[in-house]
């Protein structure tokens, strides 16, 4: 790639900005890392871009008039070897060596080790005496001492030595992952290929006999013709398999061959890893800008999640005038398209482009109702809702629905501890009356021992067990990055990199293993993202984002995860609630370090003696009992946690007492204790009544609902509905606030007419 070279400046060449020139058009070394050569044609076109005030040129060469690289004949091999011969003789000349001197045979004497010599040096740099060697070449071609192409072939020779010398080190995360999975690739193709080698080797000496040989050989190539049929280009760790199969199969099927070349194609023109089919080797384009593809890759995925956004914003259920101007308002905060040759101004701008929305929103004339749903789509789909109150925020999720994808487990909980019925009961109450009979008939036939299938719902998403599912494949991604650190910064022998990833007949090692599963992982995740049941378009949007997230090294690791990762009721209220417990957290911790200083302080207990266990026993209750108050009492009742701190703080003081803590001390722990308590007592009661909001809002969105089947029923029956029905709408997402307005019946409260327990 020639950059800053204006040499064909002012021609009819066209011109592609950097990045977005077509497909057929590739650089010189791209060509190479192919197999192939320009074939004597000249430059077909310009790519130009500007960094740092600097103009970049890059020579493209069109592929579909490219050859393939030629293998050099003896007639050819013995022209290099003039070819450098008569350069070294000229740059001995430059040192006052003539030639006869130069094939003498004589004794170089102590002078040699006088570096001082007159005439000019030569040069120690490799790149400078390739530049020499290049030159005679020339002039032998110019002297018709060299055929048209034994010099074409010369130069690409020389080219490819001068790229070895500057090979590249693996930058950024694509890029560095990129060379993980085609080392990966390229070593187990060649430990099959070896083992092909072998086989027909011992055949042809008469040592194995196998009869079969040619025709499992013909077999399996044919299976690799068939994967090859469908490269799955979005699943960079199922390509590694691909890659693999093309560079075995290459020499003897056209299929094979043509997959290779798209797929060595891919890995340089992407992330400028070089792939040479011939020695099962990968390197590095050392003029490929990984870091800037790294940039504008991270910028790509802001720009498809606002799209996202955008897309769900314009199917949102409102008055045309209102539609329209919310579109208006989000189509202006995602902007223009990012510029691949400054990424980075949309990515950084997101916080400015975000309180412009609000502003533009504010202005429109959308109802508040609307105008909070535009807003909590925009936030939630661009993973960022850490500024939303999700208590306020509206129900785009039927409660019954998410809890339809969890009835498969919760009826495996219940068949494997019965005394889960009141619980499961409770679960389920959210949904209809009939789909709780159906839950209940299924539990019935439980407890009769009669063998029947959990999924009442088949292919509804279990959004928790997705959410583990995410949360693995995000820390494989993040496991993967580091193996592909640690490859590209060299802490692995040559030995070490050879074998990395491959396959010995049955055995292999954890990176393959980890690449084979997050493979399989990413097409099952976005199977159910895409087609699962009881998913809305936002939470189907959010979930591929993250993927693509992940896999782009936006998110590394599942701590990096969006917060909110689906939009239900349940999850909103999952995630408020580690919101709120993040100060009784602190005041927890805060309380047990206190505690252990103060009983440190008198070296009265021997440290990880059996009083020291007892007493950090009962300093660790202590402390759970504050976090548990603090919190608003989740899964108990405030009550219950006053006994609780009660029996442990006077279990605590009997601890210190048979440790021999001094009675001041301990009058001075048990001050702390109280003091701790009182403000845990403080944090509690707004958790408390949080946690009851919750619940009201939940009811009312159920309410909602039965409330309209009930008129879609009674309009069906042909006669009018109940006079105490309330009127309400048939979107949950309409209910957003109702249950803020008065309170409503907890769910529990309003189905005294249903079982409480499943399997009665």
């Amino acid at each position: 790639m020639a950059k800053g070279d204006s040499s064909t400046e002012g021609s009819d060449i066209p011109e592609y900005p950097w990045m977005l020139a077509p497909a057929h058009f590739r650089t010189r070394r791209q060509l190479r890392a192919a197999g192939l050569g320009p074939n004597r044609q000249g430059v077909a076109a310009l790519m130009v871009g500007k960094r740092r005030g600097r103009r970049l040129v890059a020579h493209l060469f069109d592929v579909r008039k490219a050859a393939p690289k030629r293998v050099p004949t003896p007639a050819q091999l013995a022209a290099i070897t003039k070819a450098t011969a008569e350069h070294q003789i000229k740059a001995a000349g430059r040192h006052g060596i003539s030639r006869a001197e130069l094939h003498a045979e004589v004794d170089p004497g102590p002078g040699w080790a006088d570096s001082t010599q007159e005439g000019t040096p030569m040069s120690d740099n490799p790149s400078v005496e390739l530049a020499g060697i290049s030159a005679e070449v020339r002039a032998l071609h110019a002297a018709g001492q060299l055929h048209d192409g034994v010099a074409d072939y010369i130069d690409d020779v020389l080219a490819d030595a001068g790229d070895q010398l500057q090979l590249g080190v693996p930058a950024g995360h694509g890029q560095r992952v990129a060379y993980l999975l085609a080392t990966v690739a390229a070593n187990q193709a060649r430990e099959r290929s070896a083992e092909v080698d072998a086989a027909i080797g011992r055949a042809e000496r008469g040592e194995e006999a196998d009869w079969d040989l040619e025709p499992k050989i013909r077999e399996a190539m044919s299976q690799a013709e068939t994967r090859l049929e469908n490269i799955p280009w979005q699943n960079r760790t199922a390509m590694v398999a691909s890659l693999a199969d093309a560079l075995v199969w290459s020499f003897d099927s056209e299929l094979a061959q043509q997959r290779l070349d798209e797929l060595t194609n891919s890995y340089a023109l992407s992330w400028g890893v070089l792939i040479d089919p011939m020695e099962f080797t990968v390197s590095i384009d050392p003029n490929f800008e990984a870091e800037h593809y790294q940039r504008y890759a991270e910028a790509a995925s802001v720009w498809d999640r606002e799209s996202a956004a955008i897309d769900i914003v314009t199917a949102l259920p409102m008055p045309d005038a209102a539609k329209d101007a919310a579109t208006r308002a989000v189509m202006a905060w995602r902007g223009a398209e990012v510029d691949p040759l400054d990424p980075d101004e949309h990515r950084l701008s997101q916080k400015a482009r975000r309180e412009q929305l609000d502003v533009d929103l504010a202005a429109a004339p959308l109802t508040a109702e609307d105008r909070a749903r535009v807003a909590f789509v925009v936030d939630y789909v661009r993973g960022e809702t850490s500024r939303v109150d999700l208590l306020t925020s509206p129900v785009v999720v039927d409660p019954g629905e998410e809890t339809r994808g969890r009835v498969a487990a919760l009826l495996a909980l219940f068949a494997n501890n019965p005394k889960s019925a009141r619980e499961v009961g409770k679960q389920i109450t959210v949904l209809t009356a009939d789909d709780q009979e159906r839950v209940r008939d299924v539990g019935r036939a439980i407890q009769a021992g009669q063998a029947i299938d959990f999924a009442v719902w088949p292919g509804y998403v279990n959004r928790e067990a997705f959410r583990e599912a995410l949360v693995e494949y995000a820390d494989d991604a993040a496991e993967l990055r580091s193996m592909a650190d640690y490859l590209a910064e060299g802490h692995l022998t040559e030995e070490e990199q050879a074998r990395l990833g491959a396959v010995v007949g049955t055995i292999t090692d954890d990176t393959n293993l980890q690449i084979t599963r997050m493979a399989t992982q990413r097409e099952q995740l976005l199977d159910q993202a895409r087609h699962g049941k009881g998913l809305t378009s936002m939470e189907r949007a959010q979930i591929v984002c993250t993927i693509e997230d992940i896999d782009a090294g936006v998110i590394h690791g599942h701590k990096e995860l969006p917060e909110l990762l689906f939009a239900d009721e349940r999850t909103k209220a999952s995630v408020d609630f580690l919101r709120t417990a993040q100060p009784a957290s602190e005041l927890s911790t805060a309380t047990r370090h206190e505690i252990t200083e103060l009983i440190n302080a008198t070296g009265a207990v021997t440290p990880r003696s059996r009083e020291d266990e007892r007493l950090r026993l009962e300093v660790s209750s202590i402390s759970d009992s504050v976090f548990s108050v603090a919190a608003g009492s989740p899964g108990t009742s405030v009550e219950l946690d006053r006994q609780q701190y009660t029996i442990r703080r006077t279990e605590l003081g009997k601890a210190l007492a048979r440790a021999g803590v001094d009675p001041e001390v301990r009058q001075r722990i048990r001050t702390l204790v109280d003091d701790r308590a009182r403000q845990a007592g403080e944090l509690g009661r707004p958790a408390t009544a949080r946690r009851q909001q919750w619940r009201d809002k939940s009811a009312a969105a159920v309410a909602a609902r039965d409330d309209a089947i009930a008129q879609r029923q009674a309009a069906a029956a042909g006669r009018e509905p109940n006079p105490g029905t309330r009127a309400c709408t048939t979107r949950p997402d309409r209910t957003a606030g109702q249950g803020q307005a008065r309170p409503t019946p907890a769910v529990g409260g309003r189905r005294q007419l249903h079982r409480e327990e499943i399997g009665r």
